[in-house]
């Protein structure tokens, strides 16, 4: 009789960026070790909605006997204490998959996580693969076992803040960006309509359409083509622009599931903090150029290690983008990035996953 591989709770939200939890569901499930659930609690909890479970591994069969872990219940005192929500949630997903650890990849996950684990008191670890390039305030949980960050600055930040060092691994992000050949770029390139040109992919996450930054790029005319990754919602403005200025150099892209596609075809990338985004262009050799006038701090340390460009007002972008057309900024930000992800390496971090489990056990 083949014995039940232990399993890997990862949660994630709404906010949840590049595919993380997928992304490292795929990578833990090739150690062999583990099988995996992934939650996103934004999907279920709160709106009157079922509990949505994105099962790997065939879990359907685990479920039932999972369900009914009796020895857990007998231990946790959860079902009569005042849990609501979220927490509520987690927890009974938690009694459902008796999972030997939780990998939360979201800020919001990571505090539903450890909130649960303090009013629960559930055991198993709790490692948080942190999605940002400085820790912010107030990040810090007790509950937490590990932490994933990016960098050393980071992982110094959380040191200073009374993490055991040991707990703290320095791996990167947890984005995967297959980098293509320069023939598999012209020809997909060729496949998707695009001039032989400079294109510059504009993607701002969450934020309104910016006109002015679209109306300034269609401006340099025939100098780049424009790849406008917008909400469908807002796809009638941006053609009424295109109409006006009867512009031939933009294309717009409406579905995120195409993002990748473009990227991998662009010679320059205007964006918000979007990390997924960011880190993906610096593993393909994608140089940036940032405008977020709310994410003051994080764009700062990302320019002093000269990672990006940063464009403060959107005329700024136009001006950053002639730096990189006619200097050699592009190649000294392709180079500083190259190096920032070298190491980085989603397959590490799964491994590291699986072994912490492992030794725990």
């Amino acid at each position: 009789m083949s014995t039940r591989k232990p399993i890997i709770l990862i949660v994630t939200s709404h906010e949840e960026l590049g595919h993380v939890a997928e992304t490292l569901s795929n990578a833990i499930k090739k150690t062999g070790t583990h099988n995996i659930v992934i939650i996103s609690d934004d999907k279920y909890a709160g709106y009157g909605k079922k509990a949505r479970f994105n099962l790997d591994d065939k879990i359907y069969s685990l479920v039932e006997k999972y369900q009914e872990n009796k020895e857990n219940k007998g231990k946790e005192k959860a079902g009569k204490s005042k849990v609501k929500g979220r927490v509520r949630r987690i927890r009974n997903a938690v009694l459902r998959f008796n999972p030997t650890c939780i990998v939360t990849v979201t800020p919001k996950a990571h505090y539903i996580v450890c909130e649960t684990k303090k009013q629960v008191k559930f055991n198993c670890p709790v490692i948080d693969v942190v999605n940002s390039f400085i820790i912010k305030k107030n990040y810090v949980n007790d509950e937490t076992n590990a932490y994933i960050v990016d960098n050393q600055e980071e992982k110094q930040a959380l040191i200073q803040l009374g993490i055991t060092p040991k707990d703290v691994l320095v791996m990167g992000l947890p984005y995967l960006a297959e980098k293509k050949t320069p023939l598999e770029i012209e020809s997909l390139k060729q496949d998707l309509g695009l001039p032989k040109i400079t294109t510059v992919l504009a993607y701002f996450r969450g934020m309104n359409m910016d006109t002015e930054i679209f109306n300034l790029l269609i401006d340099q005319g025939r100098i780049c083509n424009i790849v406008a990754f917008i909400p469908s919602s807002q796809t009638s403005e941006l053609r009424k622009i295109i109409d006006i200025k009867k512009a031939t150099n933009i294309q717009i892209v409406t579905s995120q599931d195409e993002i990748d596609k473009y990227l991998s075809v662009s010679d320059i990338v205007v964006t918000n903090l979007d990390y997924a985004l960011i880190y993906k262009s610096f593993q393909q050799g994608k140089p940036v150029i940032c405008h977020d006038p709310k994410e003051e701090e994080e764009l700062s340390f990302l320019l002093s290690k000269g990672l990006i460009m940063r464009a403060n007002e959107p005329i700024d972008v136009v001006d950053c983008l002639y730096s990189m057309l006619q200097t050699n900024k592009k190649e000294s930000l392709i180079n500083a990035a190259s190096k920032w992800v070298e190491l980085a390496d989603v397959d590490n971090i799964a491994n590291y996953i699986a072994a912490y489990i492992n030794t725990d056990d």
